[in-house]
């Protein structure tokens, strides 16, 4: 009886957003009860949430007593279905613009070489999460967001019809609260919802809907690209001495991804510690021997780390752990010790480069740095390096064969990049770090929209005893 109440007196159509909040709509398929013997009692439908940002405390009537019949029951909270059907030929007008490079520099990318080197020291470390998210603690973030479940559709979610109904209600209920209205797919709803939009009236509510490709889905499709194009290179052996024979299969196709980018970054570890090629003894260091072919006799001093040398990225390594100092980027710029050891690195990879099996494990590196690029991106709401990391990874969805989401990260980077012109109030919040919702109040938490309806509206629907 509290439930029937409750279910007709709080309404999750009415939010509570303020002038100054922003928010941001996410909507992706919802299954439940998948698993049934006969097939029935099944629902498939469209899920929606809705994130404001920063989080203010929602609405909480106090729910009367009161009888409630089943046909007030079915016509509450619902949202309008619109019937509609895609018009094909919209694809010919839609164009594929050379996409000019950004010039945007990870000011944190010293702090990756670093971490890494830190292997050498044969000392316990955190991860490099852990330790990106200890030396960024004291940054400045728009706020913890606040997530709140929208009603949902009882349609196939791929359906025209479910994609068109989900488009009107988010953009007039954005519109009604004087917002520009923010929405994200994963990739076949978004090229969906994009060809919508395209065929849409100028005056439709619609058009001034901002489509945004999920961030989560993509990562899954570039992680599912590195493990196709290293299938027969022995990368899949390398992860077998860790993880189960059954388990990297589904690492390299995207789908564990937790489990995937933990296992990479070891991978990352463990050819990075073959690269600087230092030999490490139990009671002193030795020099690293670097190739004398590419380095003379008279600068191999300048290039080699000493353990001196060690003992000064040592020190600098836990200078960022201490949370009595100030962690300032320019010490890691200052030190020549790391300077050496960029020289060293750039250097190797020269060598490696000049054999065929070299080149693959150097190209190997290059998409692990893509991958931890993008996740910083994510994770610190940095919007331009997100659009730079996507289109870098580009090439390699064309070469794994991922056509579909070459596409869409093609037109979604494409109409990204144009929104300092047509939205630039849009692109403003985008660059303050707003394209991203943080889950709790820390710099480095923020997540991708389509991750967070998969932890709270879909985890909450696959689980017992919920709402």
């Amino acid at each position: 009886m509290f439930e029937r109440c409750a279910a007709i007196t709080i309404t999750n159509t009415e939010l509570n957003i303020q002038p100054n909040s922003v928010v941001q709509y996410v909507a992706d398929n919802a299954d439940h009860n998948l698993r049934t013997i006969d097939g029935k009692d099944t629902f498939h439908g469209m899920g929606i949430i809705a994130a404001i940002t920063p989080s203010l405390p929602q609405k909480h009537n106090c729910v009367p007593r009161r009888k409630v019949t089943d046909e007030e029951l079915l016509n509450y909270g619902q949202i309008k279905i619109h019937s509609h059907d895609i018009n094909q030929n919209i694809l010919s007008k839609i164009t594929y613009q050379k996409l000019l490079p950004l010039s945007t520099e990870d000011a944190t990318a010293n702090l990756d070489l670093l971490w890494m080197s830190s292997c050498l020291f044969r000392l316990p470390r955190p991860g490099w999460q852990g330790y990106m998210q200890f030396v960024m603690e004291t940054k400045k973030h728009p706020g913890k967001s606040e997530v709140v479940f929208l009603p949902l559709i009882d349609l196939s979610a791929s359906s025209d019809s479910c994609v068109f109904s989900t488009l009107t209600f988010l953009a007039e209920q954005a519109i009604r609260y004087n917002k520009t209205p923010i929405v994200t797919f994963d990739q076949p709803l978004y090229w969906k919802a994009m060809m919508i939009i395209a065929n849409s009236d100028d005056s439709s509510p619609i058009r001034q809907t901002v489509l945004k490709l999920g961030g989560f889905h993509t990562l899954m499709s570039f992680i599912g690209c590195i493990g196709h194009i290293m299938e027969e290179l022995g990368l899949q052996d390398l992860l077998n001495l860790v993880y189960a024979t059954n388990t990297v299969p589904h690492m390299l196709s995207g789908k564990a991804i937790s489990r995937a980018i933990r296992g990479l970054f070891l991978v990352e570890s463990a050819v990075m510690f073959v690269l600087i090629n230092t030999d490490i003894q139990r009671d002193h260091l030795e020099p690293t021997i670097v190739d004398s072919e590419v380095i003379p006799d008279s600068e191999k001093s300048y290039y080699s780390l000493t353990s001196s040398d060690l003992e000064e990225l040592n020190v600098l390594f836990h200078r960022m752990l201490d949370v009595n100092a100030i962690n300032n980027y320019e010490e890691i710029d200052k030190s020549k010790a790391f300077k050496k050891l960029q020289l060293l690195v750039e250097t190797k990879i020269a060598t490696f480069k000049l054999s065929r099996t070299g080149s693959v494990w150097i190209q190997l590196l290059n998409m692990f740095r893509i991958l931890k690029t993008f996740i910083k991106a994510e994770r610190t709401g940095n919007w331009e390096l997100h659009l730079q990391t996507t289109m870098e990874m580009l090439p390699f969805f064309a070469a794994a064969g991922h056509s579909n989401y070459l596409k869409s990260s093609y037109v979604y980077v494409q109409n990204m990049m144009s929104l300092k012109e047509t939205n630039p109030l849009l692109y403003h919040l985008f660059q303050s770090g707003h394209h991203v919702i943080r889950r709790s109040d820390q710099y480095w938490a923020g997540l991708s929209s389509d991750l967070v309806i998969e932890q709270d509206l879909m985890r909450t629907m696959k689980s017992s005893g919920i709402l």
